[in-house]
């Protein structure tokens, strides 16, 4: 099952999105496996859930690095084919966390 085939609701996205920046960025003690609660009724397999969350995390990280744009955030997630609502609220995310963790 690929990153777009999960089905997470756009809340539970967010609660992922802030989770793998207080790990990365803000030295909170949560783990990948503290997040994998979120993917309940995801469809994912537990190895897949990993994969999702190392891949947002890797996503996160180098939006961070190069201080990307919102836009430029949306282009990168677009190769996940994410569902548009959860492209927005990546987007939206985005918008509140860049100046906060971009090096």
């Amino acid at each position: 099952m690929s990153f777009a085939e999960a089905t997470l609701t756009p809340r539970h996205l967010g609660a992922i999105l802030t989770g793998l920046c207080k790990k990365n960025f803000y030295d909170n003690a949560i783990s990948l496996n503290d997040l994998a609660v979120f993917y309940a009724d995801s469809g994912l397999s537990e190895e897949g859930v990993m994969q999702h969350l190392g891949t947002a995390e890797q996503l996160l990280r180098k939006a961070a690095h190069e201080n990307m744009t919102p836009e430029n955030m949306e282009s990168a997630a677009a190769e996940f084919q994410l569902q548009p609502a959860l492209v927005e609220t990546l987007s939206r995310f985005w918008r509140t966390e860049r100046s906060k963790v971009s090096s």
